[in-house]
Parts: structure tokens; sequence; C-alpha cells
């Protein structure tokens, strides 16, 4: 029964609770539309919930160990379910208008609260609370007992500290709700008034911005959001979130595997920077057994070595890749990591140091691929990458989605080393390429991590999760022939960051949204944009089966179909495509057959057959849109082709061709086919022959006389269209002359 519950009940359970309590967006966000008192009530739900059951849960932890009793429960039975009703009861009776104060003494026991007030009131008189001892000499036991009993006060007063810390934070908390609430109510207007202000050229307040339930100090909304101080970070918080998510991923690791991972690489994002204060820098510098030393005024002024007894492992190697606005925001932080690198490299450690280790493969691997001996021992040390020509992205995605030019991800993660192979964090070297380094650096990594900090993306949702991460994971198993463990930071809940693998977070998110009947049916009121938005999700699927084809298993590719094409939840799909956006549709079906033709799932014969006479249908009634995968890729459409009826074949190839420019003599193929049906029959006379004859030069003739017409007529409307547009240009001009004239002479 133990085993039992161990291997299956638990992990079910877990997971169970984790898929209840993922956050997901209901819809697309429209400017200028307010939201419900629903939306805004599970806003505010979203925003409080977890740090209150956060800073609720440590309260009962510290009560037990300062022997209290907490609330008026017994603590012992206390369970989520219940933890998860006490803090909806807080927000609802702050939105009741109940005062913070009366929902305190309601939940907690009076003596916690009296008990944590006197503690406050004794710490502000003698500056900290403190435990006089006696000064009395000669008595080596007195003197012990002293000792002891100063070292159990000072564990008690800090655990007071942590109990009133906890207090303080849900009181702020508690205060914030109402006036969240109204940032809500009035975030439409305040946009598109700030909106009309930035036109006007007026002064827009700053603020931290970013996803509300991730940093309530997000709202109100309609303000200029700013970044951080880099050279903070690190802060120490950060610091000390960056520890924990990376013991917790060497534990992970070591428990999989029975060993420490020799190296990490990373990915580095703008926005997990910014909304975790660096806390995966931290993780990174903690890993290779390195701290930041601080200037008075919090700012990371140098780095020191971890001592090898107080670090207790190894040093672990890393590999860092960037996107450019990371670059453009904390240029310095990747200087530190390349510092810290070094550092860690000439660490004289007694037992093995996988930095150390690292370089002298990287320098051998150099010098085999012909690298003069004293530049391969310069590079060899070289950890931070990005995009050559300080491109800001990969380049890859559009290789990826041109699926005929490739066969296999080999070929994608050869062209992605090359995209991503400059050098950045010293300054004379700053985006400098070098052939073979970042192979060289990515030798023996076991283990890529992602970030994530935003409930408005996921893993499938946002194409630069496979762009980066799916990239990083095929230039891992091409330069090592292994496919490396993939995690994620998540840093969604501000209260605890936590490390998930790439299995969870992916079909963590499938279930909770593409195949959510709720999420669906929300998302459908967005019209065109949201279907655009499925289609992407369906692009982003096959992105990631070509970069990492575990990440996803057939049995998606099958829920993707039974969801969308068979409508399993009947909830209208093909009517709501077809309405409003059909090109969205053409391009689900495309990721559906080219995933099909690629290997990466295998249809029963009647889905084939259905998926390739819809995509058909929708490309002969609606023209076709020309994305990747409906134009293009003639490999794709000779495998739609194969599955097709004759007349359905012939128009969809008309569509088709038509769209690409491919001419295409619909007549000729009339009369191909009539005389096909009519082989062997003699007996029609040649002067028949020479009128269809006739009839066919005269159809092909209107034909390019139609098409000479279009094209003049285009050409009119274009010539008339960029006349109006000289004319508006011409008009804005004067109205910012005539504008700025008058503003300099009231000046």
């Amino acid at each position: 029964m133990d085993n039992w519950q161990q291997r299956v009940y638990n992990p079910v359970s877990q997971w169970l609770e984790t898929l209840a309590s993922e956050n997901i967006t209901e819809g697309l966000y429209t400017l200028g539309q307010s939201y419900s008192e629903e939306q805004i009530f599970n806003t505010i739900q979203q925003m409080f919930s977890d740090t209150f059951s956060h800073h609720y849960t440590a309260i009962q932890k510290l009560s037990l160990q300062l022997k209290m009793k907490a609330d008026k429960s017994n603590v012992n039975r206390e369970s989520k379910n219940r933890e998860s009703k006490i803090v909806t009861s807080w927000i609802e009776q702050r939105l009741a208008g109940q005062s913070t104060q009366t929902i305190l003494r309601a939940s907690f026991d009076p003596r916690l609260l009296k008990t944590v007030q006197s503690w406050r009131q004794s710490s502000q008189q003698s500056g900290k609370a403190k435990v006089s001892h006696g000064r009395g000499g000669g008595n080596n036991n007195a003197l012990s007992i002293t000792k002891s009993h100063n070292a159990a006060n000072q564990n008690k007063n800090t655990l007071y500290e942590e109990l009133a810390l906890n207090l303080d934070r849900i009181t702020v908390l508690l205060d914030k709700v109402p006036e969240s609430v109204i940032y809500l109510k009035t975030a439409s207007e305040l946009e598109q008034n700030a909106l009309l202000n930035a036109l006007n050229g007026g002064y827009i307040e700053p603020a931290s911005g970013g996803d509300p339930i991730v940093n309530p100090l997000a709202l109100p909304t309609g303000r200029n959001m700013f970044a951080i101080d880099a050279e903070k970070t690190p802060s120490e918080s950060a610091w000390k979130v960056g520890m924990e998510l990376a013991n917790t991923l060497l534990a992970e690791h070591q428990k999989n595997h029975g060993e420490l991972p020799k190296k990490v690489a990373f990915t580095l994002w703008p926005s997990s920077f910014i909304h975790s204060q660096g806390a995966t820098i931290a993780e990174i510098l903690y890993l290779l057994g390195v701290e930041p030393v601080r200037d008075p005024f919090g700012r990371i002024q140098s780095l020191r070595l971890i001592p090898e007894e107080q670090l207790k492992r190894p040093r672990i190697d890393v590999v860092v890749q960037s996107a450019g606005q990371l670059r453009d925001l904390a240029a310095s932080r990747l200087k530190l990591i390349e510092d810290a690198v070094k550092m860690a490299a000439g660490a004289d450690d007694k037992d093995e140091n996988y930095v150390a280790q690292g370089v002298r493969k990287a320098e051998k691997y150099l010098l085999d691929k012909g690298v003069p001996p004293l530049s391969a021992k310069n590079l060899s040390i070289r950890r931070s990458f990005g995009g050559v020509n300080n491109q800001y992205g990969t380049a890859i995605m559009g290789l990826v989605e041109s699926s005929h030019k490739w066969q296999s991800q080999q070929s994608i993660a050869k062209q992605y080393i090359k995209n991503m192979g400059a050098v950045y964090g010293e300054e004379g070297a700053w985006g400098e390429f070098h052939e073979h380094l970042f192979a060289a650096a990515l030798l023996d990594t076991d283990i890529i991590v992602h970030p994530r900090s935003s409930n408005t993306w996921g893993a499938l949702s946002l194409d630069h999760v496979y762009e980066f991460m799916g990239g990083l994971n095929a230039a891992v198993n091409r330069v090592t022939g292994q496919t490396p463990e993939a995690y994620f930071n998540d840093y969604r809940n501000s209260a605890k960051a936590k490390v998930s693998t790439i299995d969870q977070t992916i079909w963590l998110e499938a279930q909770s949204t593409l195949f959510n009947p709720t999420y669906i049916k929300a998302l459908t009121k967005g019209g065109a944009s949201s279907a655009e938005t499925f289609a992407e999700t369906f692009r982003n699927t096959f992105g990631w089966s070509a970069m990492r084809p575990e990440a996803i298993t057939p049995a998606l590719w099958e829920e993707l179909y039974q969801t969308y094409i068979e409508d399993k939840h009947q909830l209208e799909l093909s009517k709501f495509f077809k309405t409003t956006n059909p090109y969205a549709l053409q391009d689900m079906t495309g990721v559906l057959l080219e995933a099909s033709r690629k290997g990466f799932w295998t249809p029963d014969a009647s889905q084939l057959k259905a998926l390739a006479q819809l995509h058909a249908d929708l490309v002969s009634q609606f023209e076709a849109g020309c994305g990747n995968f409906t134009c293009g890729n003639p490999e794709l459409k000779a495998y739609i082709a194969s599955q097709l009826d004759k007349t359905v074949l012939e128009a969809y190839q008309l569509a088709i061709n038509s769209a690409e420019g491919i001419e295409t003599d619909s007549q000729s193929i009339v009369l191909l086919e009539t005389s096909k049906q009519t082989d062997g029959k003699q007996s029609e006379s040649s002067d028949q022959s020479e009128e269809a004859l006739k009839q066919t030069q005269e159809a092909r003739q209107s034909k390019e006389d139609n098409r000479l017409e279009n094209k003049t007529s285009t050409q009119k409307t274009r010539l008339q269209q960029k006349l109006w547009f000289s004319l508006l240009v011409i008009i804005i001009v004067v109205l910012i002359v005539s504008f700025w004239n008058k503003r300099r002479d009231n000046v």
C-alpha cells in the first residue's frame, strides 16, 4: 500500500493539485474594454492568494516552533483546502469593507498577536530584543549555562522576527486589495488617457510594470514601465532564491542520475531578469561557487570564491546565451559571469573542479579544430554567447517552419550554433564570432535551464521559448550526442520560485489551456486575433517537435486533433475559424499534416484523409493564406495531394498554384480529362477539335487580358495610395512645425 501511494497516489494527487492551481488567461486583452466584476475578482484572487497562503503557512510553522497556537483551530488538522478557503475569505471580507485589523483578529489567536506586539515593543526599546547575562567570573558552568541561554533566546528572537515579518506582509497585502480593485475597474480609462497624454507629449508616471499577478505593484496600468538597476543584481533576496534553485536543480539531477551535473546551460531573458531581480544570475554564480561582494549602496563591487569546505560540492561549469534586450539592459552582468568563470576555473580546490575541467576540454577541442594555441587558451574560458551581428533573436524560426529545407534536428542545430556563436561580456571583444567556440563551450552540458516569469505565456504559447530553449537543446545534442535534461525556473509565484521539468511544464500548459474548453471558449471571443493565437500555438508545438522531439509526444498531437478538428467539446470551432479567420485553420491543419509527414505523430488513414480534405477545402474556398504550412513547401503539397480525390485535388491545385503565382490553365485540365474519357472514340470531327482549340486559345487570351488589366488597376491604386500618403505626411509635418513654433513662442 505504501509503495502504491508513493509511486501512484502521491504523484497523481500532486499533479491534479498543480493543474487545479494553474493560472490561465481569459482570452485576449482589448484596449478600451473594461473588466467584468467576475474577471476583477478572479484577478484579485490570483494576485494575492498564493502569497497569502505562503505567509499563512509560515506563521503556522513558526507558531509551532514557538509552542503557540496560530489560530482558533487545531494546527495539526490544517489542509490545503482549508488554507485556500481562509485566504479566499480574507479577500472577500476586504471587498465587503472589513478592515485589515478586524480580519487579522478573527483569523489568528489573540495571544499570538499580543505576543508579537510585545516583542516589537521590547525590540524598539532595546534596539533589538536581548537577554542580559551576568558578569560573575570564575564559574565555568554558569558561563556555559549563560551562553546556552543567550543562544536559545537569540534563536527565539529570530523566530519572533520572522513571525512579525510574515504578519506585516499579510497586513500590507490586505491593505492593497481594495485599491487594486479600483485600479482594475478604471484600467481601461487610465490606459486610454495615458496613451493620449503620451501622444500629446505629456509626462507618463513610471512604474515597475509586468504581470500584475506576479507583481501587484504593476497596478495601476497605463504607466511608463521601468527596469531595475542592473548593478545591484542579483539583489540580496534574489541571491537566496538563486541558491535555493541551484540546490534544487542539483538534488534533482543527483536523484535521477546518481551524480552531479558537470555543466548547466542557461538562457537569460530581460523580463525574468527584471521580475526576479537577477535570481538566475545568482543561481549561475552559486553553481560556480562564487558570491557577490556589495558596496554600502548595495551595488555588486566584486566577487569572491566560496570556500570549498563551505560549498561542499564541486564547482559546476556553466554556459549562458542571452537575448539582445538582456544585453542592452544588463551588459555588466554578462561580464560578471565571465569574471566568475575565470575565478572558479582558477580555484585551488582539492577535489574535482568541473569549471577547470570544462576549460581544459574546450581548449583541446579548439586546438583539434585548428585554432592557434594562444587563441585556443584565451577563448576556452569564454561562456557568454548570443546572436551574431548583435541580433536580438536567434534567426532560426524561419528555418524551423520551412520544414522542407531540413531533414533532421542536426541541420537546425548546425545553423543555430552559427547564429548564436558570438561572444559577449568582454568590452574589447563584444559580439565577436569565433568558429567552433560555442560548440566548445557546450561540451559536457548535462542540463539546460530557461526562465519563466509571467502567467500570460508558456512554453507552447510563446514562440521565443522553443526558439531559445529548443535551439539550445538541439545545439547541445549536436555537440554532445545526448539530449540534456531541461528545466524551467518558474518565478510566477513571487512567494516561492520553483524548478519544473520541460515535460511537466508543457503538459501543464496543454491541459490547462489548449485542451481546456473553458480557456478555448473564452479565447474565441477575441475573433480573428484569437484564431491566430491558436494557430501560433500549433506552430510552436511543431517547433518543439523539430528542436526537441521528446518534448511533444504523439498523444499530445492526437489530443490537438481531437480537440480542434473533431471538436470533441462541441464548441463549434469550425464555424468560429471559418467566420473569423479561416487562414488560421489552414495553418493548423497544415501543421498537423506536416507533423504527420515528418513522423512526429501517426494519424490513422481516416484522420489523415479528413485533415487533407479540410485543408484543401479551406484553401479552395477562401484562397490560400500562404503561411509556411500552406504555401512554399512542395513536399507538403505533394503529401496533401496524395490524400485527395480527383475533384478536390483539381480545386486545391488551382487555388494553391494561383496563390503562389504558378500559372495553371484550367481549360487544359478540362480538355485533358475530356480527352481521357473519349479516348478511342474517333467519331468526333476535326472541326469540333479545331473549335475546342480555338476556344482554349481565346480563353487563354482573355485570361491574359484580365491579368494585365488587374495589374494596371493595381498599379493605379498603389499610385493613388502613395499620393494620399505623401499628402498626409505633408499635413502632419506642417502641423508639427506649427505646434513647435507656437510652443517656442510661448516659451
